[in-house]
């Protein structure tokens, strides 16, 4: 499902499955005012599962053609089993963000990481929160604010973002 020029999107309880795209795609929204979005309670199964393009890696892709601003951004409590590598996808495109939370969302063994966000996604400082397990560890790939966690289930090591900014190198193993 392709949306586009919307102020508010609540996304809740649904379920997507066998699709060679991805089940979501969030376009362009009001630059000026801003958008809400609400993603929340979702089950993907089998999404972007095609070989043919590999830009499909994600079950949820928020992704911009044109500048666009998004006041707050929820993902919580989605699960996605077999989607390529991450749940969702913030893209590099022309995009503000001015607070996103990532809670509680889960992926299967066969994904990397639930979440990725580009790096020209510009972002508000302190307000990146995230509480997930993935499959990797987040060092060097995953942009996130001071109190944030990762658990890597595949060592049992807990991440923190333990210093100020957004960058992807400021996370440290706290416990195993």
């Amino acid at each position: 499902m392709q949306i586009r020029y919307f102020r508010s999107l609540i996304f809740r309880d649904n379920h997507a499955q066998d699709l060679l795209g991805r089940a979501l795609y969030l376009g362009a929204c009001d630059p000026d005012v801003g958008a809400t979005v609400r993603i929340e309670r979702n089950a993907f199964e089998r999404c972007s599962s095609t070989t043919v393009n590999k830009a499909y890696n994600s079950a949820i892709m928020i992704g911009v053609d044109a500048p666009s601003s998004i006041n707050e951004l929820v993902l919580r409590k989605n699960t996605a089993l077999s989607c390529g590598s991450t749940l969702y996808a913030v893209s590099n495109g022309p995009l503000t963000i001015g607070a996103l939370l990532d809670e509680e969302n889960s992926i299967d063994r066969s994904m990397q990481r639930v979440g990725t966000i580009g790096a020209a996604a510009r972002l508000a400082p302190g307000r990146i929160q995230i509480r997930r397990t993935d499959n990797a560890p987040p060092r060097g790939v995953v942009r996130a604010s001071y109190g944030s966690e990762i658990t890597d289930a595949t060592t049992g090591i807990i991440w923190r973002c333990d210093q100020p900014g957004e960058t992807v190198g400021s996370w440290t193993a706290v416990s195993r």
